[in-house]
């Protein structure tokens, strides 16, 4: 079954990933016109994720997603983020550095609630209207009882213009 819905996932990203590609043939992403961007995430958990940029170094992300770890079940989450954009900086690229404190609430049998400590970085596309993005999560439940929960996943949005 995992493997099954892996693969599914893996091949809807990568179609995602071409068809934007063969749609845009020169871009180049400007946050004051394309601050929302939606897409998938793949990990703990997996799931549909979404991003509004407030400003150049300031985001809030937060995903409707399915978590097969700890309690298991749905789950949503919603985080603020600052990105450090000078940190991994070329002349060519820039991969903003992220650190961001949010929440989540997981529905299952019982339903549980904790903090998240996202860490992670991301990849603007210069020419396209996407970003990819790596993350680590640590955080604590704080309910039904306090335990450390962890996380983390791969992801693609892609955003619109407004």
């Amino acid at each position: 079954m995992f493997r099954k819905f892996g693969m599914k996932a893996g091949l809807l990203l990568v179609a995602l990933v071409l068809a934007v590609i063969v749609a845009e043939t020169s871009y180049a992403l400007d946050r004051d016109k394309e601050r929302l961007g939606a897409g998938a995430i793949l990990g703990e958990p997996t799931g549909i994720s979404a991003k509004y940029w407030l400003d150049r170094d300031s985001a809030v992300d937060g995903a409707a997603s399915w978590s097969l770890l700890g309690l298991g079940g749905l789950g949503f989450h919603a985080d603020y983020l600052y990105h450090f954009n000078e940190i991994v900086k070329t002349r060519d690229f820039t991969i903003p550095i992220y650190v961001g404190v949010g929440g989540r609430v997981v529905i299952s049998s019982t339903i549980g609630a904790g903090v998240r400590i996202p860490l992670g970085a991301t990849y603007l596309f210069p020419q396209y209207p996407l970003d990819v993005f790596l993350e680590i999560v640590p955080g604590i439940d704080l309910l039904p009882s306090t335990v450390f929960a962890g996380g983390g996943g791969i992801g693609i949005r892609y955003y619109f213009r407004m």
